[in-house]
């Protein structure tokens, strides 16, 4: 394990290791203004330090670079009982179940409860796909978020999708709250930890366009318009 107290300095962790295919990096926020990033072997080496850390002193996140990864989604409602959205959780099991049709795969559901039920935050993650880079990652969750509930779309966050981006862990809670984030139905850290893990995309299928999905096909969009032509603009029948 290597710790570093930034990813990008001149003397921070990417200019001063290897990275390999099986590194996995975390960011750990100390203090209220204090982050350090710690660089792991193996997934497997990681499990072996967080499993045994005391739940009150887990605020880690998993960074995710430009790199093969799983989509996800992170809906945040700040303010329960001021939205338009009063019971957020069956509009995300519903939002679920349709991906689950669409993609004919696991979804992991993951929520951060709040005792006062004044904020909502949960994370979907898809198992059984992958793509490539943040760029397709985008792209794809974009084109899927539309199978959401109309009162649930504005609370999808799209800011989760940036070349490096921390994304919570398991187990995990920010700095100075109380709201962990787990996996539905659990209230520790679940046998389901590294199908959860964005980065660990051993054994599931790379998302290109003409993939079929659940024996359907990511089409070409019907346009003539050269910059409607992206494969971010594909669609799924």
């Amino acid at each position: 394990m290597k710790v570093y107290d930034n990813l990008v300095r001149e003397d921070g962790l990417f200019n001063n290791e290897t990275i390999t295919e099986n590194s996995f990096i975390v960011q750990c926020q100390e203090s209220e203004s204090t982050f350090n990033y710690y660089l792991f072997d193996s997934i497997e080496d990681f499990k072996n330090y967080y499993f045994f850390i005391p739940k009150f002193c887990r605020n880690y996140y998993e960074v995710i670079t430009d790199k093969p990864q799983k989509l996800r989604f992170d809906i945040d409602i700040k303010n329960v009982k001021e939205s338009d959205v009063k019971n957020p959780l069956p509009l995300v099991f519903k939002f679920k179940e349709k991906l689950e049709e669409k993609l004919n795969t696991d979804i992991l559901l993951y929520i951060s409860k709040d005792i006062e039920e004044k904020k909502f935050s949960c994370h979907i993650i898809i198992n059984g796909y992958y793509v490539q880079n943040h760029e397709d990652c985008f792209n794809i969750c974009y084109l899927l978020h539309k199978l959401a509930d109309e009162a649930l779309k504005p609370y999808i966050d799209f800011s989760v999708y940036n070349r490096t981006q921390s994304f919570r862990l398991e187990g995990s809670t920010k700095y100075g709250d109380s709201r962990y984030k787990y996996l539905y139905g659990y209230s520790d850290i679940s046998p389901h930890f590294e199908e959860g893990l964005i980065t660990n995309v051993e054994g599931c299928v790379l998302l290109t366009p003409g993939i079929t999905i659940n024996k359907k096909t990511l089409k070409k969009p019907k346009t003539q318009k050269w910059y409607e032509s992206h494969w971010s603009n594909y669609y799924i029948e």
